[in-house]
């Protein structure tokens, strides 16, 4: 929240150049080249677990904090200069954090984040930068009616944009498709900081031994409305990985709506299953546990990193019926994966629109022609998916993306070239997942209505 006109900052001890200095490093990094925000901070935390709690707290929240509110900050910056368009990266990055301390983080010292910023500067910068950044952030402090909002109704897109800083084109969009009132709400609720959900791992535990093991350990939990698997950690003693209970395989991190999908697929214990682009493995051990690991699964991934930190998850957790099996799914498959599946799960390469709370970096590497090309790639994606499902089986196609060319889009296209399959909602669904179905066989959750993230899952039948 934007500190208000007249208030103090606290004076609690500030945290340090270094934690900063990463910030820098990882804005720098997402900004010059195709890494992920989330990636990027894990790898930096894993990297300096050394480092004090309240230090990862920082730089966590000015990595996400900068790019949830990119454009008001540069509005901010503006105001000061005759154009931004010469300040080099690091420079504007540097100025981004400083301002985003002064403007939003109230138990920061405004001098401390002028300092430290001014410090930053120092080692990246010529002395005639270092002064520019100086004097423009005494101004941000001398100023604090200047906050980057524009006058004017926010219903107007442009306005809309830099208060909720988004980009113009795709507020455009949603208010086109969802109205005014509802864009306002996705908004802000993209802008909040996201829950840290986790899901048990029945094969070893309940959710109710898993939040008892928890609180034992003084983590503050409480359980998932959606999700009969789903914890919320509220408050924690340190990282996740320090935990016994993760160390022990009690549990995942996973938002609700991912949980909800393999609820959606539904597998049984005994099948084969195939789960395509299966990333980290979220999912693949949440199917495991529904399965009571039996059957098979095949974790169908290209990028070999994940799948070798996916094959040490499905270990911590106990899984025992996972094969990880590396693919480019633009080439055909083996022929032995024709028809030898019981259920398929697709978790389509996406635009990411629906964690853009998870994700901030997502808004300002996207444009409106990435959605038709995306489209393209996931129709064919499902295309050559649906020639490894047994007569009878299951094929779920899901996207973390609200945008119909990336959903509704996809499953229309792939239904009309593939008679065989029909979209059907399937019997016996849970209770939680009732209110979700937006239509037969079709699942969507928002990140405004339901506090999850926002995903599309489409639910089909083979015939033949």
């Amino acid at each position: 929240m934007q500190k208000r006109k007249g208030q103090r900052k606290g004076r609690e001890p500030v945290s340090g150049l270094f934690p900063r200095k990463l910030a820098l490093n990882i804005l720098n990094r997402v900004e010059s080249s195709s890494l992920t925000l989330d990636r990027l901070v894990e790898e930096a935390l894993t990297q300096h677990a050394e480092m004090e709690k309240r230090d990862r707290a920082l730089v966590t929240a000015l990595t996400y904090g900068v790019l949830r509110r990119r454009l008001q900050l540069d509005a901010v910056i503006r105001s000061f200069v005759k154009s931004t368009g010469k300040i080099r990266m690091e420079v504007r990055n540097i100025l981004r954090m400083a301002v985003f301390q002064i403007r939003f983080m109230d138990r920061i010292p405004d001098s401390a984040a002028v300092n430290t910023a001014v410090n930053l500067a120092k080692q990246a910068a010529p002395p005639w930068e270092v002064k520019f950044v100086n004097a423009l952030l005494r101004n941000v402090v001398r100023t604090p009616d200047i906050t980057g909002i524009p006058e004017g109704p926010v219903e107007r897109p442009a306005i809309m944009a830099q208060t909720f800083s988004f980009p113009e084109w795709l507020l455009k969009r949603w208010v086109d498709r969802w109205g005014t009132e509802e864009t306002l709400a996705l908004c802000e609720a993209m802008n909040a900081v996201p829950p840290l959900m986790i899901r048990v791992n029945t094969l070893k535990t309940t959710r109710r031994g898993l939040m008892e093991r928890l609180d034992r350990e003084t983590a503050v939990v409480s359980a998932c409305h959606l999700s009969d698997e789903g914890v919320i950690l509220e408050r924690l003693p340190g990282r996740i990985p320090d935990l016994s209970a993760f160390r022990d395989g009690l549990f995942q991190v996973q938002d609700e709506a991912a949980q909800l999908v393999t609820r959606f697929l539904d597998p049984r214990p005994g099948e084969t299953v195939l789960d395509a682009c299966s990333g980290l493995g979220g999912k693949t051990g949440h199917m495991a546990q529904r399965m009571q690991n039996t059957g098979q699964i095949t974790a169908l991934e290209w990028d070999r990193g994940r799948l070798e930190k996916s094959t040490v998850e499905m270990a911590r957790l106990g899984v025992q019926i996972v094969s990880p099996y590396r693919h480019d799914l633009f080439r055909e498959l083996p022929d032995v994966f024709q028809k030898a599946f019981h259920r398929v799960l697709l978790d389509a390469p996406c635009s990411g629109l629906g964690v853009l709370r998870r994700n901030p970096d997502g808004k300002w590497k996207l444009f409106p022609e990435k959605l038709s090309e995306n489209r393209e790639r996931q129709l064919q994606f499902l295309t050559r998916l649906s020639e490894t499902v047994m007569p009878g089986g299951v094929l779920v196609y899901g996207v973390c993306s609200m945008e119909p060319e990336e959903t509704d889009a996809v499953v229309s296209d792939f239904l009309k070239d593939h008679p065989a399959f029909s979209l059907e909602t399937p019997e016996g669904l849970p209770a939680e997942l009732a209110p979700l179905m937006v239509s037969e066989g079709v699942l969507r959750t928002w990140p405004h209505r339901q506090g999850t993230d926002g995903f599309f899952a489409a639910r089909m039948i083979c015939r033949a």
